[in-house]
């Protein structure tokens, strides 16, 4: 089973090389996805699926979603940041086994 370092740093991999990532994983925390997450560029996120989350979410101010809250989470399969809503994620501890 991977834990927490390994993930941050098989996602540091694939950053490689870019300085505008740089030391971007280290406040990410590990979050569970509720439900696939699918984007424009295809499904992100599989039901289950373990992965980083920034530690801070922001309001939806207006629109259809107006009052939820939402944050970047890291997709290795695009390996780019997608926004998920917090209702979508389990928050995981450091510790939990991933």
């Amino acid at each position: 089973m991977t834990n927490l370092a390994e993930l941050k740093r098989q996602a540091e991999a694939q950053v490689a090389g870019q300085p505008r990532y740089a030391g971007m994983f280290d406040r990410y925390i590990p979050v569970r996805l509720k439900r696939t997450i699918t984007t424009k560029q295809g499904v992100a996120f599989e039901e289950g699926e373990v992965a980083l989350a920034a530690p801070d979410s922001v309001p939806v101010e207006s629109g259809p979603q107006g009052g939820r809250r939402g944050r970047l989470v890291w997709s290795m399969k695009h390996q780019v940041n997608a926004g998920v809503y917090d209702g979508d994620l389990e928050f995981l501890s450091s510790t939990d086994s991933l």
